[in-house]
C-alpha cells in the first residue's frame, strides 16, 4: 500500500508551483516521488485506447471517475516509499461537484497527510485568465472560487477525520511563505 500525500487546491491556486519550489530545497535522496493525479487518469485512459483529453474529463459521472481513481491507487501501490499526489478535492461538472478524492481511492492508499493550498480569489481569477484558450473552464466569478474553496475545506476536512490524518492548510499569498510553510510540515512528518 502506498504512503500518499495528498496535496489539494482548485486550478489557479498554484498547487504545482509550491509542491515544486518546496521538492527544489529537499536533498534528491529523501526527495518523495511527485505525481499529478489527471496525469495519470490521462495515462491510463489511453492506454485503454481512449481519446481525452483533461478537460473532457469534467463530463465523466462519480461512477466513472471512482473507476479511475481506483486505478490510479494500483498505479501508487507499486512505488517505493512516499508519494505527493497533487490533485483537486472537488471537480467541477455539469452535473455539480463531484469528489476529486472517493473511497475508491482511499481505501488502496496509507493517506499520511492532507494538505489544502489556498489563495485569494482575485488571485485566482486572474491565474486562470492567463490560461484562457488553453484549458476549457466553467465561467466563474470570485464569489463562485470562494465558495470552491470552502466546499474543498469541507471535504478534506471529512477525509481527515475519517482516516485520522493532519490536515494542514497552505496559505499561497506569499509564494515564498507557502513553500516555508510546506517544506516545514514535511520536514516534520518526513525526515526528522
Amino acid at each position: 500500500m502506498a504512503d500518499v500525500i495528498l496535496v489539494l487546491g482548485i486550478s489557479g491556486v498554484g498547487k504545482s508551483t509550491v509542491i515544486r519550489k518546496t521538492l527544489e530545497r529537499v536533498p534528491e535522496e529523501k526527495r518523495p516521488t511527485w505525481l499529478n493525479f489527471g496525469d495519470i487518469m490521462l495515462d491510463i485512459l489511453k492506454s485503454e485506447g481512449k481519446s481525452t483529453d483533461r478537460d473532457s474529463m469534467k463530463f465523466f459521472d462519480v461512477n466513472e471517475t471512482s473507476k479511475l481513481q481506483s486505478m490510479v491507487a494500483d498505479r501508487l501501490a507499486s512505488i517505493p516509499g512516499t508519494v505527493i499526489v497533487d490533485t483537486h478535492m472537488a471537480l467541477e461538472s455539469p452535473y455539480g461537484f463531484i469528489p476529486g478524492i472517493t473511497n475508491a481511492f482511499l481505501d488502496k492508499v496509507n493517506v499520511k497527510q492532507i494538505v489544502i493550498i489556498e489563495a485569494p480569489a482575485r488571485d485566482i481569477v486572474a491565474r486562470r485568465n492567463k490560461d484562457k484558450g488553453k484549458r476549457h473552464r466553467f465561467p466563474q466569478t470570485e464569489r463562485d472560487i470562494e465558495v470552491q474553496l470552502d466546499l474543498d475545506k469541507a471535504m478534506a476536512s471529512a477525509i481527515s477525520v475519517k482516516l485520522g490524518v493532519p490536515l494542514k492548510v497552505v496559505q499561497n499569498i506569499d509564494l515564498e511563505k507557502a513553500v516555508e510553510s510546506l517544506y516545514n510540515t514535511w520536514e516534520a512528518l518526513l525526515w526528522k
